[in-house]
C-alpha cells in the first residue's frame, strides 16, 4: 500500500494495485467523486474538519476511478488486508459468486441443467457450488466477489523464505515500482539520433525537461474550483518533503488570475477601437508584408474564454514557483529565476495594492462572493462547444521574499541583469505623482498583472536559447499529457500554441497603442497619429518570425506543427465487420440497422409533438407548388412571404383550432388558459429540439452544432437566410464554415431534407412557429421577433447553446445505442459511414480544367465566348433566379449527394419518387458517374 500521511491520520489507506481508496474501519473501498470521502469521514467516523481539509485535493491527484469501476481481483488471491473477508458460495458451473445461501441455491436450480430421464437418482443441490472465502472492493447490492485463500502456514513459499522476510521482499518490491514511477516523471526517452521524431527534435523537450519533475510541473500549472483558494493547495512528494502552496499565497493567486482577466478585457476594448489596416499588421508574422486579414475576435465565446485560461493558468505555474525553497524549485522544477525575473515577481507579489485587495479578502465570506465573477470560467463540465474547439485551432484556419533568503536565491540566479534591455514600461515610482484621491478608482492589481505579463511577453531569450524564457518554459509544460508522463503530438498541442499567440497579440497591441492609460504603471494612452510608427516598433522586435521572444518561437513553433501534425494519428478511428454491418469505435459497436434506427427515432418523436400541436390538423404540403425567390435579400423575406403561396397568415387557422378545441383548448371563455398556453410552449421548444436533431442527422452528413443552431429562417438585417424551398425539397444552407475567419472565404455547403422532414421544417415555419409567437405577445405581452430558427423567447436574439442540441441526441440516442453519442461523435461516426457505404467510386471532375487530357469537351463553350471557365462560371451568364454561389449545377451536385444519404438510411426523398427523377447531367451520365462532392 502506498504511504499518505494525510489519509493515514483519517484511517484511510490508499492501494495503487486497484486503485481504490480503501477505509480500514468499515473494510470498503469508498466512492471519491465530489465530496464523498469528506462526508462518509464525518457521517461515519466524525472526523473533524481540520482533519478533512485537504483530503479532496489529494484525492483528484491520485485519479481514483470510482469503487464500481475498479476491476475484480483474480479468483484464489491472497486475502486483501484490508477489505472484510465473507463466508459465501461459488457456483461449480459459472461464476457465480454470493454470500447468500437462498440465492445460491436458487440460482444452481436454474444454471444447471436437469438430469436425464433415465436417471433416478436426484442431484443434491450442495453438490453443484462449493463453499468459500470472498472479498468485495463495495458495500452494498452492486458487490461483485472474488474468491480468495489464506496464506497459511504451510504455503510453500512461507516454508522458503518465512513471513517476515517474504514481507520484507514485497515491501522492497513496492519501493522499487514506485522509484520507477518517480523516475518515469524524470526521464525523457533515448535521445539517438535514430530513435527522435522530428517533432522533439524541434521542440527540445527531451534536453529541457531532462532531469525535471514533470509531474509537479504540469501539478502548479492546474487551477481548480474557486473555493480551492481558502484551503492550501498541495503540489507533491520531492525527495521525502511534502511540497505545498500554503492558504494565503492561493488567496493571492487566484485574485492575480481574476486581474489578468479584468486587463485581457481592456486590451479586447483597445482592439475593438483599433482600426482594420493596424490590426491587418498586428496580425503579420513578416516584417515587411502586410496581412490580408485583421486581428480579431475568436468566432465563439467557449474559444475565447479557453484561450484566456491557458494563459492565466502562467500565473500560478510561476508565482507557486516562486514561493518554493531554491532548492526544492532548481531540483524539481528545473527552474532558475533570473534576477530581473525575481525583481518583477517581488515587484508584482509585495505591492502596495495589496493593501487593498487584503480588505477585500478579510471582507469575503467565502469564495464565491470572492470570485464571483471569475469563477465561473474554471468550474464545470466540458460543453459541447468546447468538444468542438478541441477540433478547431482558430489561425489554422490559420510571502514577501525575507531578506536573509536573497543570498540563498542569488546561488540559483544563472543571468545577470541586461542594463541596455528596452524597458517597455516604467516602473512606476516616477509617474506616481497623483494624490491618492485621483487614483482611488484605478485598478491597481489589473495594472500590476498587465506589467507583469508584458516582461515576460517580451522578454529576449538568454544565448538565443528559447527555453531561457519562462513563458516558452511554461508552454512546453502544456505540451505534457495530464499526469507529465509523455508528451503531446503536435495535433494535440498547436491548439494551445494559438491560444497563447492569441493573448500574446492582444497584449502587444496593449502596450504599443493603449485605448486608455495606465496611470498606476505609467503608460499613457495612444496618440492619434503615428500608430503604425509605433506598432512597429513593438512588432519588429517581439511578433514577426525569427525573433528571440514568445511569439517569434510560438509563431514558428505553430506553423512546424501543423506541417508535422498531418502524419499524426487520426484522433478518431473505426474498425469494420467483414460484412460491414457493424462499425467499432472504442470499446463499442453500432449496427448500421441501429444507425439507420436513430434518423428514424428523430422523426417519430418531432412527428407526435407535431400532431399535437397542430391539434390533429395536417393541411396538405406539397412543395413542388410553393414558390421561393432565393435570390430577394429583403429583411425578413422567406418562403412565407412570397405572394403566390399566401402563407404569411396561414398560421391564423392553427389559432382558431387552437382556442376553440373542445377540452384542450387555449382559451376559456374570453381569457386564455395560461397553464394550456405554458404547456404548449414548452412542447414547441421540445419540438425544435427534435426538429434541429433530425435536420442535423438526415440532410447528409452531419455539420457542427454551431453551423445548425445559427441559421436563419428569415433575412435578417444585414444576412442571408438559410432555409429554402428548392425543387419540392426544404433545404437549407450553411455558409458559416469554420476556417472563414482565416480564410476570408465563405465556403457553402447545401443539405436536401427527406420528405418527412422537410414537411415537419414547413409545419414549423408556416404554423407553429408564428402562432407560438403570437401567444407569447398576448400572454406576456412582449414582442419576440427573431430571425433565428433556433433560439428561445427569452433570449430571441441568441441561438441556442450547443449543449441544448446535445442532450436531446444523447437522450435520443441511448435507447438506441449500447451508448450514448453527442454531436461530435455523430458527425464522426456520419463520416466513417459516408466512406463506408454512401460514397461512391467517382472519376475526379474539374470544371475548370481545359487543359488536359480528361478535360471536359464542354469547354469547348466557353471558349466561344472568349472566357476561360472560371471567369465565364463566376462572372457572366449567372442565373439571376439564384445567388451567385447556389447556381443550379451546385445545387444539382448537393442534391444527389443528400438523396444518395437519405436512400441509405431508409427515408424517402420526396412525397413522390416516382415522378420526380433526378436529372442527369449535360453529356448523358449522372452526377455519381463523373463529380465529386
Amino acid at each position: 500500500m502506498a504511504d499518505y500521511p494525510l489519509l493515514t491520520a483519517v484511517n484511510l489507506v490508499y492501494d495503487p494495485q486497484g486503485p481504490a481508496l480503501i477505509c480500514k474501519t468499515c473494510q470498503y473501498a469508498l466512492a471519491v467523486s465530489k465530496s464523498q470521502v469528506t462526508s462518509h469521514l464525518w457521517e461515519k467516523h466524525r472526523i473533524c474538519p481540520e482533519s478533512r481539509r485537504d483530503i479532496t485535493p489529494l484525492i483528484r491527484s491520485l485519479k481514483i476511478p470510482n469503487p464500481t469501476d475498479i476491476r475484480l481481483r483474480p479468483d484464489q488471491s491472497l486475502v486483501h488486508p484490508h477489505l472484510e473477508v465473507y463466508r459465501g458460495y461459488a457456483c461449480l458451473t459459472c461464476r457465480f459468486r454470493t454470500i447468500n445461501l437462498d440465492t445460491i441455491t436458487r440460482h444452481v436450480s436454474s444454471c444447471c441443467p436437469p438430469p436425464r430421464a433415465s436417471s433416478v437418482r436426484r442431484r443434491n443441490p450442495d453438490d453443484l457450488y462449493q463453499d468459500v472465502r470472498l472479498q468485495t472492493w463495495v458495500a452494498g447490492a452492486s458487490r461483485q466477489y472474488w474468491i480468495v485463500r489464506q496464506a497459511l502456514k504451510d504455503d510453500p513459499l512461507r516454508i522458503f523464505s518465512g513471513s517476515a522476510h517474504l514481507d520484507a521482499i514485497h515491501q522492497r518490491e513496492r519501493a522499487y515500482i514506485a522509484a520507477c514511477d518517480r523516475e518515469a516523471m524524470q526521464e525523457t526517452g533515448i535521445k539517438e539520433l535514430e530513435l527522435t521524431s522530428l517533432w522533439m527534435e524541434r521542440t527540445q523537450w527531451a534536453h529541457v525537461y531532462e532531469g525535471t519533475r514533470r509531474d509537479l510541473l504540469v501539478r502548479i500549472s492546474e487551477v481548480e474550483r474557486a473555493s480551492s483558494y481558502d484551503r492550501d493547495f498541495p503540489i507533491g512528494q520531492h525527495e521525502g518533503v511534502n511540497l505545498v502552496s500554503p492558504r494565503s499565497d492561493e488567496q493571492k493567486i487566484w485574485q492575480l488570475m481574476a486581474a489578468l482577466g479584468r486587463a485581457l478585457d481592456r486590451c479586447e476594448e483597445t482592439m475593438r477601437c483599433t482600426g482594420h489596416p493596424i490590426l491587418c499588421w498586428l496580425k503579420s508574422g513578416s516584417a515587411t508584408r502586410f496581412y490580408q486579414k485583421p486581428f480579431g475576435f475568436l468566432g465563439r465565446a467557449a474559444t475565447r474564454q479557453r484561450y484566456r485560461r491557458l494563459f492565466q493558468r502562467f500565473l500560478p505555474f510561476i508565482f507557486r514557483a516562486y514561493n518554493m525553497t531554491p532548492a526544492a524549485r532548481k531540483s524539481a522544477l528545473g527552474i532558475q529565476f533570473t534576477k530581473k525575473q525575481l525583481k518583477e515577481l517581488r515587484g508584482v507579489w509585495n505591492d502596495d495594492a495589496w493593501d487593498d485587495v487584503n480588505s477585500e479578502l478579510e471582507n469575503a465570506h467565502s469564495g464565491d462572493q470572492l470570485f464571483s465573477e471569475n469563477s465561473s470560467d474554471w468550474e464545470g463540465e466540458e460543453d459541447e462547444d468546447e468538444e468542438e474547439d478541441e477540433e478547431e485551432d482558430e489561425d489554422a484556419i490559420e510571502d514577501a521574499d525575507k531578506i536573509e533568503e536573497r543570498s540563498a536565491e542569488d546561488d540559483f540566479i544563472d543571468q545577470a541583469d541586461d542594463e541596455d534591455e528596452k524597458v517597455w514600461i516604467s516602473d512606476g515610482s516616477e509617474d506616481q505623482c497623483m494624490s491618492n484621491t485621483t487614483t482611488a478608482e484605478v485598478d491597481k492589481l489589473a495594472e500590476l498583472v498587465f506589467r507583469l505579463s508584458i516582461f515576460f511577453v517580451t522578454e529576449e531569450f538568454a544565448d538565443g536559447q528559447p527555453s531561457s524564457s519562462l513563458l516558452v518554459y511554461y508552454s512546453g509544460v502544456l505540451g505534457c499529457t495530464e499526469d507529465g508522463s509523455t508528451f503531446r503530438r503536435p495535433k494535440d498541442y498547436t491548439p494551445h500554441l494559438s491560444a497563447l499567440i492569441y493573448v500574446q497579440r492582444l497584449l502587444l497591441l496593449e502596450i504599443a497603442l493603449p485605448h486608455r492609460a495606465y496611470e498606476y504603471v505609467g503608460l499613457p494612452r495612444r496618440s492619434q497619429h503615428g500608430q503604425l510608427e509605433r506598432l512597429n516598433e513593438i512588432r519588429l522586435e517581439c511578433m514577426v518570425f525569427g525573433c528571440l521572444t514568445p511569439l517569434g518561437e510560438f509563431l514558428s513553433l505553430r506553423a512546424f506543427g501543423r506541417k508535422q501534425a498531418r502524419s499524426d494519428t487520426p484522433s478518431f478511428l473505426v474498425r469494420w465487420s467483414d460484412d460491414g454491418s457493424t462499425l467499432f469505435y472504442d470499446d463499442t459497436s453500432i449496427s448500421m440497422d441501429d444507425f439507420r434506427k436513430f434518423g428514424h427515432s428523430l422523426v417519430r418523436h418531432a412527428e407526435s409533438l407535431c400532431d399535437t400541436l397542430m391539434f390533429d390538423w395536417m393541411p396538405e404540403v406539397d412543395l413542388s407548388r410553393v414558390r421561393d425567390d432565393m435570390s430577394n435579400k429583403r429583411q425578413g423575406y422567406s418562403f412565407i412571404q412570397h405572394p403566390a403561396n399566401d402563407l404569411s397568415m396561414a398560421y391564423l387557422t392553427l389559432s382558431t383550432r387552437a382556442c376553440t378545441a373542445q377540452g384542450d383548448g387555449l382559451l376559456q371563455g374570453d381569457r386564455w388558459d395560461f397553464k394550456a398556453v405554458s404547456e404548449y410552449l414548452k412542447m414547441t421548444e421540445a419540438y425544435q429540439g427534435y426538429l434541429a436533431g433530425a435536420m442535423l442527422t438526415l440532410g447528409g452528413q452531419a455539420p457542427r452544432a454551431t453551423e445548425i443552431l445559427s441559421l436563419e429562417w428569415c433575412n435578417g438585417q444585414s444576412t442571408e437566410r438559410g432555409v429554402y424551398v428548392h425543387d419540392s425539397f426544404m433545404i437549407y444552407v450553411i455558409r458559416h464554415h469554420k476556417a472563414k475567419r482565416s480564410t476570408n472565404n465563405e465556403f457553402t455547403v447545401v443539405r436536401f431534407l427527406p420528405a418527412k422532414v422537410g414537411k415537419l421544417l414547413y409545419y414549423y415555419l408556416v404554423y407553429i412557429r408564428p402562432f407560438a409567437a403570437m401567444l407569447q405577445r398576448e400572454t406576456s405581452r412582449c414582442r419576440v421577433s427573431s430571425s433565428l430558427l433556433f433560439c428561445s423567447p427569452q433570449a430571441p436574439q441568441r441561438p441556442w447553446h450547443s449543449s441544448r442540441l446535445a442532450g436531446i441526441l444523447v437522450k435520443s440516442s441511448s435507447g438506441v445505442f449500447e451508448k450514448p453519442i453527442n454531436i461530435r461523435l455523430y458527425r464522426q461516426l456520419s463520416i466513417s459511414v459516408t466512406e463506408k457505404h454512401v460514397k461512391k467510386l467517382a472519376k475526379p471532375f474539374n470544371r475548370y480544367d481545359d487543359q488536359s487530357a480528361s478535360a471536359d469537351p464542354n469547354v469547348v463553350f466557353a471558349w466561344q465566348s472568349g472566357h476561360r471557365p472560371r471567369q465565364r462560371g463566376t462572372t457572366y451568364g449567372l442565373d439571376g433566379a439564384f445567388p451567385s454561389q447556389m447556381q443550379p449545377a451546385l445545387l444539382n451536385i448537393y442534391e444527389w449527394a443528400s438523396v444518395e444519404w437519405h436512400q441509405y438510411l431508409g427515408h424517402q426523398s420526396r412525397s413522390d419518387v416516382s415522378t420526380h427523377q433526378l436529372q442527369p447531367t449535360p453529356g448523358g451520365s449522372k452526377p455519381n458517374e463523373n463529380l465529386v462532392v
